[in-house]
């Protein structure tokens, strides 16, 4: 899990901010928006009632993308929130391709 300082919280979701880009892969979709200078960067990862209908596998889902993130984001801008969707189809997924297909979300940007 990431730290505190690194994640959204859910008053970041109540206020307008401007969309820097939206990007899609096979289980994940990838807001940026932009952030005051020296808040960022901050991760939310969003994970459905309608994409697992459990708790015990959304939260998989959470922490398995979170990892991920946890090795990238020194690589992160400093003034970005990366907000990723999670897909129904995540839970086929090895860990390594989970990896390489958030790499290459945050490469197209």
């Amino acid at each position: 899990m990431l730290s505190q300082k690194n994640r959204l919280t859910k008053a970041f979701f109540t206020q307008p901010h401007e969309r820097v880009f939206s990007r899609r892969g096979a289980t994940l979709a990838l807001s940026v928006l932009k952030l005051p200078v020296g808040e960022g960067p901050r991760v939310a990862v969003i994970v459905s009632k309608k994409t697992a209908k459990t708790a015990v596998v959304r939260n998989c889902a959470r922490r398995r993308v979170y990892s991920v993130l946890r090795a990238l984001l020194p690589l992160l801008a400093p003034d970005r929130a990366y907000v990723f969707r999670v897909d129904k189809s995540i839970v086929d997924v090895s860990f390594a391709e989970l990896s390489r297909e958030v790499r290459i979300l945050l490469s197209r940007g």
